[in-house]
């Protein structure tokens, strides 16, 4: 994966950006979460759709990702400190 991180202050979540494929932007934010499952069967049950259910990416950092009605994703992180 051509990706790459951006790291963040103390008490505040990081970044990354990745190459776009097959020639189109996409953009999707993280909003930090303390239950990533419960967060995206809310998502659900508002009339979102789950695009990624939750995994763990890394130790102590788990993310998903939900679309909202009008296609929008946005994704949910919870770290560990």
């Amino acid at each position: 994966m051509n990706y790459g991180t951006i790291a963040a202050e103390e008490g505040s979540i990081g970044g990354g950006i990745g190459q776009a494929t097959g020639g189109s932007a996409m953009l999707t934010f993280y909003v930090e979460t303390p239950d990533v499952a419960a967060s995206l069967d809310r998502a659900a049950s508002l009339g979102g759709t789950v695009v990624m259910a939750e995994t763990h990416v890394m130790e102590g950092v788990t993310i998903g990702m939900f679309s909202d009605p009008q296609g929008h994703i946005v994704g949910l992180l919870k770290a560990v400190d």
